[in-house]
């Protein structure tokens, strides 16, 4: 005979044993008590389900996949999250034309991040009398080392449209549990930035996520980072020009900020619910501790894409960075996707260079000639993209060439970028109004903004000295 209530049947055998001294019956009676009596310690309540025995913790599966089109899950669109390839595209999910694929080709990362909260030993269900038990605050939940993880991202096989990650979270009885997960590339190629980001390749060091011990799900942030330019003399001042203190700086913030092209999802359990229990009731009545997670991953940056051509005589371009004025760096991500329409924390200037009295332009992107040469070859097209939080801001070049009354090897100048210098093009969203206007552009999270220009064009402007 097999009992699942041990400790119930000891419980029992020792009061029996007690009644066998005080009772006046045979041994084989008394025999013939115990077994009914075990019997019937070992038969579940007639008034509750069955229900498979429980252990005080439990793995469950996080399936995670990737939605890269462009445009989707905007407030004032019905777009779906995966589109068909368009007309003319291959069959090969990787195809570039397959809006929003070109660009998720070196995500390959998945961060995992947990937090939990204390709940009533008694309340494990789901189910409509003891769902506000499950704390609601934010505040509540704090970082579970044990359940932080990093997993791979890639296509299960080749004919895979999305980017899929397997994890899984291990809960114990008495938590309930807010999972994110926030997807990046490990491999992707870095902007030149004078050693100020480390590793040279990777994303890594492109943003912190606030989560140590104590941290709780309401301080959970994602910031980009922010390096000081101050120690970038070509940069700064020029090449060979060290001799010349700020060059051309009463724009510049000083910093440099390149941010990653960053996934987010809150994962939700297989019946709809962001706040993971130990056990939740199922549609069917039945109560399981193992309910997988699901969670879709969608892009919380804007990509601003910039195809310059130097189309001028000159053969002595250095480089050319792509700036803005209005550099947002902070995400709160206890709230969602919706967190990015929102971000805070705008980049201000240092001491040394705009004092307050001007826009103050932070670098995005940056390049400099290929295969170590010194200056850009005429005709050459230089690509600037960056990814930028939304915000409403205006966008320069800051470039270095010589021009009569510079010092012999040239200094950088800076030069604004506006609607009319360049032309919009973009596949599946264009920049259309209110995307911009005059001298601003307005980028919203998922969209992309491709420019192109002309040097001529772009240094024509009135200099910002």
């Amino acid at each position: 005979m097999t009992c699942n209530k041990s400790l119930g049947f000891l419980g029992h055998l020792g009061h029996l044993v007690h009644l066998v001294h005080l009772s006046p019956l045979s041994p084989l009676k008394s025999l013939a008590l115990l077994l009914l009596l075990a019997l019937t310690a070992c038969t579940e309540s007639p008034s509750e389900p069955p229900r498979a025995a429980e252990t005080n913790a439990v793995e469950v599966p996080i399936s995670i996949a990737l939605g890269s089109d462009f445009g989707a899950l905007e407030p004032e669109s019905n777009e779906p999250t995966t589109r068909s390839a368009p007309p003319g595209a291959t069959t090969d999910p990787a195809d570039p034309q397959v809006d929003g694929e070109d660009e998720t080709q070196e995500v390959n990362q998945v961060r995992i991040v947990v937090f939990r909260a204390k709940v009533d030993d008694d309340a494990y269900d789901l189910s409509s009398r003891d769902i506000d038990n499950a704390p609601t605050d934010p505040a509540a939940y704090t970082y579970d080392s044990s359940n932080d993880q990093t997993v791979e991202c890639a296509r299960t096989t080749a004919s895979d449209h999305r980017l899929t990650a397997h994890a899984t979270l291990k809960k114990l009885r008495g938590y309930a549990y807010r999972v994110v997960a926030l997807a990046y590339s490990t491999t992707t190629s870095i902007d030149p930035n004078n050693g100020l980001i480390t590793p040279a390749q990777g994303e890594e060091g492109l943003f912190t996520l606030s989560a140590a011990q104590g941290t709780t799900f309401k301080d959970f942030q994602l910031r980009v980072n922010a390096y000081a330019a101050d120690g970038w003399g070509q940069f700064i001042c020029g090449p060979h020009n060290s001799d010349l203190f700020y060059n051309n700086t009463f724009y510049l913030s000083g910093s440099l900020a390149y941010a990653p092209q960053i996934f987010y999802a809150q994962c939700q359990t297989q019946t709809g619910h962001s706040t993971v229990r130990f056990r939740e009731t199922l549609s069917s009545g039945e109560r399981s501790s193992a309910v997988p997670l699901t969670g879709v991953l969608f892009r919380g940056m804007a990509e601003v894409k910039l195809t310059y051509t130097i189309d001028s005589s000159r053969d002595d371009v250095r480089f050319v960075a792509l700036m803005a004025n209005h550099v947002l760096t902070t995400v709160d991500l206890y709230r969602g996707y919706d967190a990015f329409l929102q971000p805070t924390d705008t980049i201000t200037p240092g001491k040394k260079y705009s004092f307050g009295k001007y826009d103050n332009y932070s670098v995005i992107s940056y390049a400099t000639p290929a295969d170590g040469a010194e200056t850009f070859a005429k005709g050459t097209t230089v690509t600037l993209r960056a990814w930028m939080l939304p915000t409403r801001t205006k966008l320069a070049i800051r470039t270095c060439f010589y021009i009569v009354g510079d010092a012999a090897n040239g200094v950088p100048h800076n030069f604004p970028l506006s609607v009319g210098d360049v032309s919009a093009t973009d596949q599946g969203t264009g920049i259309i109004s209110p995307d911009t206007q005059g001298s601003w552009f307005y980028l919203r999270r998922n969209h992309r903004y491709r420019l192109t220009g002309k040097m001529s064009v772009v240094t024509g402007n009135k200099e910002m000295k």
